[in-house]
């Protein structure tokens, strides 16, 4: 077949032309069945002599022959049809290129599910606009209108997934400028302030614990683990007891379980070892001993199955322990603000900190605890609780510590 020529056959019921374009063989299916009609044939072979004409001419135009054709994407060609997207129009479109790099293993569940999450909100304010129409007042007007009734970095979020939409579009060819770095988040008191508002004080610490080993023992060394290491929620649920090194003491952060999957960390610096006090140690040997169920998980239910979510401690025993110890509620992620931020109360070293949370630079421990930082003095390595005395599992001297004695039955 010559790179001039455009070949007609017929694909079961449905005539198709293959020819080259910019160098590359393509294929294409006409709008018409054959069904064994002459007529048919006759309108098939004008067709294909009529691209033929127009590619000899250098006047074929690919987006107005097949305006539907999965080809225009692949040169880079926008659709004449396709220009006049609606902002729901091109969510899906989206949607559908997210699903794709999901089932690739591209992406986690988790960011396809928060992505819709996103613009199912954004769709309710510019769903059956055009995109080439959304206008920087009607962006002012979502941010302002949108602000009612949720906090400045919930706005943020859906911001941030907007700038993406914006910057797909352009890509695309749906608008003509890019202008998603010109929308702008709204200011706020930096990330710290959120953060610290929501830490545990170590009296509240100290009570919630209390309260767990006393009600809901089998929950004890998760949250016991949560608080004194900064392991995040994901990475708590997948522990392994293979990935304990009781020697070094410490603990091989490789798997996070995320929507129900377990799966790699995110980022490389998350993968990690996390160092272990003597106290976090006697607590999961203590675990192992009465809850292990012989199972290569360290938190298991009572059949012996792994939690694949945090939903049934969250709903059996973190909720009701604030309620009944009347606490304001705070996710259980709290749990990691509060290590963090007592372990530089304490004067943790911030090398030590950044790896020991997962991060690969001091900017987000900045960015979170900046105001903790500026205030702590002489600050050193070491392995050991975040609070002091006041939350030594094994103390039993002092008022607020609690009591627990591992080499006894109850």
């Amino acid at each position: 077949m010559s790179k001039k020529d455009v070949k007609l056959y017929k694909d079961r019921n449905y005539f198709l032309v293959a020819f080259y374009y910019n160098g590359v063989r393509v294929r294409e299916r006409l709008n018409l069945k054959s069904n064994g009609r002459k007529d048919a044939e006759k309108w098939a072979e004008r067709r294909r002599s009529d691209i033929e004409a127009k590619l000899l001419e250098n006047s074929f135009d690919y987006a107005k022959e097949f305006p539907n054709s999965k080809n225009l994407r692949r040169f880079g060609i926008i659709s004449h049809e396709s220009k006049n997207k609606t902002f729901s129009e091109v969510c899906e479109e989206i949607d559908e290129i997210n699903d794709l790099y999901y089932k690739k293993g591209i992406i986690k569940r988790s960011t396809v599910k928060n992505y819709k999450k996103n613009t199912n909100i954004l769709k309710k304010w510019f769903g059956e606009k055009y995109v080439k129409n959304i206008s920087p007042a009607d962006i002012k007007q979502f941010k302002l209108e949108y602000l009612e009734g949720v906090s400045v970095k919930t706005v943020n979020n859906k911001l941030n997934s907007l700038r993406n939409i914006i910057r797909f579009c352009a890509e695309s060819g749906y608008i003509e400028n890019d202008y998603a770095d010109s929308i702008k988040n709204l200011k706020t008191n930096n990330a710290e302030v959120d953060v610290v508002e929501n830490v545990f004080t170590e009296e509240e610490v100290a009570a919630i614990l209390n309260h767990i080993y006393k009600y809901h023992r089998y929950a004890y060394a998760f949250y016991y683990v949560g608080f004194h290491t900064g392991m995040r929620i994901g990475e708590l649920l997948a522990m392994k007891w293979s990935n304990i090194d009781w020697r070094s003491k410490t603990y091989f952060v490789q798997e996070t379980m995320t929507e129900y999957t377990l799966s790699r960390p995110k980022t490389e610096s998350s993968i990690r070892n996390v160092s272990l006090f003597d106290d976090v140690l006697n607590v999961l040997d203590y675990h192992k001993k009465h809850y292990g169920k012989k199972s290569k998980f360290i938190f298991v239910n009572q059949y012996g199955n792994n939690y694949i979510s945090n939903n049934a401690f969250t709903d059996f025993v973190w909720k009701p322990t604030l309620e009944e110890l009347g606490l304001r509620y705070r996710i259980p992620y709290n749990m990691r603000h509060t290590y963090a931020t007592h372990a530089l109360i304490n004067g943790e070293n911030l090398n030590f900190l950044a790896r020991q949370l997962g991060h690969s630079s001091f900017e987000m421990i900045f960015r979170k605890y900046g105001k903790v930082i500026k205030n702590t003095k002489n600050m050193q390595s070491s392995i050991k609780s975040p609070y002091g005395e006041s939350v030594n599992l094994l103390s039993t001297s002092k008022e607020r510590k609690i009591k627990l004695v591992v080499n006894k039955e109850e």
